[in-house]
């Protein structure tokens, strides 16, 4: 964006060699904007010595003359003045990106550094030429981060079976052994004896006799056992059916009684 600032020069010492006739009015019009050419960047950054450039401003002031005797005005380009003027910018958040803030200025293909003073956001410095600018820090250094180890998974490999051929099998040979026959005694060949290992025999195989012996006597005692039960069984029956069978006849014989005694009463009242 573009600014102004108007300023006046009744001393003489701003606008320098500009000529000011006695009955004319001089008041300069400084314009602030961000209209920077890329040889001029290109230029400033070759003079950065390591520092970073943050933001480009052009400045230039135009003085304008007022003739007060014809009322005619005048305007005259100003490049330079007999002193510095205290310029003070903003650089918003320029301001907490680095340390060692200063101004580049690019004046007729020359760069300057020019000391600056930050305060805040606000950039103050000093110049004496309307130019191009460039204000400039050096940037904190960054944390290095700390790089993790590299883990590369380590894979077996893998062994890989070759298979194998089944095992050839000999060749039986159908013919008979041949026997060689000489004129000498016959040499006899010794078989190899075999010692039979003796296996043992399980013990039901030894005395069968006594495995059948047993398992009848298994039979006979299950059968036994099945026998005692069911003979307990009949008996607890038969004692629960004469302790019925008991009640009973004495329930009987105590409704008997009593239709007696009452039999019995009402007789003798019938009497009376």
């Amino acid at each position: 964006t573009d600014s102004f600032v108007e300023i006046s020069d009744p001393t003489g010492l701003i606008f320098g060699d500009l000529v000011i006739a006695p009955n004319e009015i001089a008041v300069g019009q400084i314009r602030v904007s961000t209209d920077v050419t890329e040889s001029e960047k290109q230029l400033i950054a070759q003079n950065l010595n390591g520092k970073t450039a943050a933001m480009y401003l052009n400045l230039t002031c135009a003085v304008v003359f007022y003739n007060a005797d014809t009322g005619a005005f005048r305007m005259q380009q100003l490049t330079d003045m007999q002193q510095p003027m205290r310029l003070t910018v903003d650089i918003g958040e320029y301001a907490s990106k680095g340390e060692n803030y200063c101004v580049l200025r690019e004046h007729a293909g020359v760069v300057d550094e020019l000391a600056a003073t930050l305060n805040g956001t606000m950039l103050s410095f000093e110049s004496s030429k309307f130019s191009t600018y460039s204000v400039a820090y050096t940037a904190f250094a960054q944390p290095t981060p700390t790089p993790m180890p590299s883990v590369s998974p380590s894979v077996a490999p893998v062994p890989t079976s070759t298979p194998q051929g089944k095992p050839s099998a000999k060749p039986v040979s159908s013919s008979m052994p041949s026997v060689n026959i000489s004129s000498s005694t016959p040499s006899v060949v010794p078989v190899p004896s075999v010692a039979a290992s003796a296996v043992p025999k399980k013990e039901s195989e030894i005395y069968p006799d006594d495995n059948i012996k047993d398992d009848s006597d298994t039979a006979a005692s299950a059968n036994h056992t099945a026998d005692e039960a069911l003979q307990a069984a009949s008996t607890w029956l038969m004692k629960w059916w004469l302790l019925i069978l008991i009640a009973i006849a004495l329930a009987t014989a105590i409704v008997v009684g009593v239709l007696i005694v009452k039999k019995h009463k009402k007789g003798k009242h019938a009497k009376k």
